[in-house]
């Protein structure tokens, strides 16, 4: 069975269903009926909400969480919508290629 992209699954939740479902919501309070576009928000709420869910298969560790570094100190940990190929805290590779087989 092939192992899931988490990668890619998260990069198109952030960048295309993300903001395509909130300007649709937009386009469709200012077409349609304002009150459309007061969905908007729980959009937002929602999409925020499934994108922090998800999480390292091997640790567990929301994959959209990050270690911000200045010259080797740690500054900060903060949400960051690039996803990384592999995991900062075990190194586990969420691209699945590591699982697949090259023919």
């Amino acid at each position: 069975m092939p192992t899931a992209n988490i990668r890619r699954t998260l990069n198109v939740l952030t960048f295309v269903v993300y903001p395509a479902g909130g300007f649709l919501l937009g386009y469709l309070g200012v077409v349609v009926h304002w009150v459309l576009a007061l969905l908007v928000l729980p959009w937002a709420c929602l999409m925020g909400f499934v994108t922090t869910r998800i999480r390292c298969p091997n640790c567990g560790v929301p994959v959209g969480w990050h270690t911000y570094r200045l010259l080797g100190a740690r500054l900060f940990e903060w949400w960051s919508p690039f996803t990384p190929r592999r995991c900062e805290w075990c190194g586990h590779d969420l691209t699945g290629a590591e699982g697949r087989v090259k023919r």
